[in-house]
C-alpha cells in the first residue's frame, strides 16, 4: 500500500509539474512562469480535482439512495450524503467565482488575459 501511495504520488506530480515540458524531441525543457501563473494553474487544478470528486460522491450517493430497498435508515444516510455532494459542489463553484471576480477587479483573469475595451481618443 506503501509504494502504491509513493507511486501515486509520484505520477501526479509529474502530470501536474508545470515547471517541466516534454519537448517532443527527447529533451525536457523548462517553462518559466511567474507566480501568477502557477497560482492560476493551481486554482484551476483545485476546481476540477474538486468538481470531479464531488460529483463523484453525488453519484456514489445516488447509487447508495437507490439501492436503500426502502430502508429508512440507509435513505436518511444517502439523503444526507446527496445533500452534502450538492453543498460541497456549490462551495466549490462559489470559490472560483470569487475568485475570478477579486482577479477580474484587478485585471486579470483565471483564463487568460480579459479583452479590453477600445476607447475614442477625440
Amino acid at each position: 500500500m506503501k509504494t502504491l501511495k509513493r507511486s501515486m504520488t509520484l505520477a501526479m506530480l509529474a502530470l501536474t509539474n508545470p515547471l517541466s515540458v516534454y519537448a517532443g524531441d527527447g529533451s525536457i525543457t523548462a517553462k518559466h512562469w511567474d507566480l501568477g501563473t502557477l497560482v492560476t494553474t493551481f486554482i484551476q487544478w483545485a476546481t476540477i480535482l474538486g468538481g470531479i470528486a464531488a460529483l463523484a460522491f453525488l453519484i456514489y450517493a445516488g447509487i447508495k439512495y437507490i439501492s436503500s430497498s426502502g430502508d429508512p435508515g440507509k435513505v436518511e444516510e444517502a439523503q444526507k450524503q446527496i445533500v452534502s455532494a450538492i453543498i460541497g459542489l456549490a462551495i466549490i463553484i462559489l470559490a472560483y467565482s470569487i475568485v475570478s471576480l477579486v482577479l477580474g477587479l484587478f485585471g486579470e483573469s483565471l483564463t487568460g488575459t480579459l479583452p479590453t475595451i477600445p476607447t475614442s481618443t477625440e
